[in-house]
């Protein structure tokens, strides 16, 4: 792997021998679509050592995964002094993949190593360990909640069954409107004129042809619409709330899941982060169900500083 950033995060090294005594800390991987980050933390919670890798697949390509994994986790081992005392790996899709006691095998020979989803450790890390929920809209969806270590899933099924109320959903709406104006031989309404030319388009079928030829990615990015699109417009008003809705309706019923009536909810994904009226939306109809709202662009990796934060405080 040729591709690697070494970033120290502070000019000061920190020595492995803080008053004779050698320093432990924690190892957090975040192994996500666009790249794979490993961070230590001391037991303070500050980061000391960050490596960036490229991103894997767990799924698409296990092995070149696999490979990124060790690389990472023996790079930091032989450039961050002290004491490893944990290693927690949220990588993503290894809960629909299938292959979580491979990945957990492979990995075993550095000690205390832990794979979850990168989705769960975003839940540990924007909770700072405390029981609650979490909601992800970015180009995909899905909820997440902890309750007495017991975790808690609804949605994340991906773009063909499911990943309502996300970005990539948001997007489709846009060109379901178009094909429906278009099949009442109706004159393009002023939302469906301001999205072609947001496309950069002036044929409607055209655009629709060409939404077959991106993959989800791109067709999430046609969302980033609305961060131009009136309010005041109706449809502009209606897509906006039917996805609010979508994602109230995965907290509820992650709320059931979890037998809980109020949570403290952590929203995260560009959607939640970037679009006021959908945040707001969601968060004005869950008012009774939630006790804090939390917005935090904590890195994830720091997830690994909560999960063994008692035992990084005993050593």
């Amino acid at each position: 792997i040729t591709d690697q950033i070494l970033t120290r995060l502070s000019e000061r090294f920190y020595c492995s021998f803080l008053g004779g005594k050698e320093m432990n800390y924690v190892l957090g991987i975040d192994a996500g679509g666009t790249k794979t980050q490993f961070t230590t933390y001391d037991k303070k919670g500050r980061a000391l050592f960050d490596l960036h890798l490229s991103a894997g697949n767990i799924v698409v390509d296990t092995n070149r995964t696999l490979a990124v994994l060790r690389q990472g986790i023996q790079s930091v081992l032989e450039h961050q002094s002290g004491n490893c005392i944990g290693v927690l790996a949220g990588i993503a899709g290894i809960e629909t993949s299938g292959l979580h006691h491979l990945v957990q095998h492979e990995l075993q020979q550095f000690q205390k190593t832990k794979v979850i989803s990168d989705a769960h450790l975003g839940l540990i890390n924007k909770l700072e360990g405390s029981d609650g929920a979490l909601i992800i809209s970015g180009t995909g969806s899905v909820a997440y909640g902890s309750v007495d270590r017991n975790f808690y899933r609804v949605g994340g099924w991906g773009h063909l069954v499911g990943d309502e109320g996300s970005a990539y959903a948001l997007a489709l709406k846009c060109y379901r409107h178009i094909a429906q104006e278009m099949d009442h031989g109706s004159p393009l309404s002023r939302f469906s004129q301001d999205f072609l030319s947001f496309l950069d388009m002036n044929d409607p079928a055209k655009a629709i042809s060409e939404l077959y030829q991106m993959n989800k990615a791109e067709v999430a990015q046609k969302s980033l619409f609305f961060s131009k699109a009136h309010l005041n417009d109706p449809i502009t008003h209606q897509l906006l709330q039917e996805t609010a809705d979508e994602l109230i309706e995965m907290i509820h019923l992650l709320l059931n899941r979890m037998n809980q009536t109020q949570v403290k909810l952590a929203l995260a994904g560009s959607v939640l982060e970037k679009n006021h009226f959908i945040r707001e939306s969601v968060v004005a109809r869950l008012q009774d169900q939630i006790t804090e709202v939390v917005l935090s662009d904590s890195p994830n990796t720091k997830g690994a500083f909560y999960f063994y934060r008692k035992l990084l405080s005993s050593t």
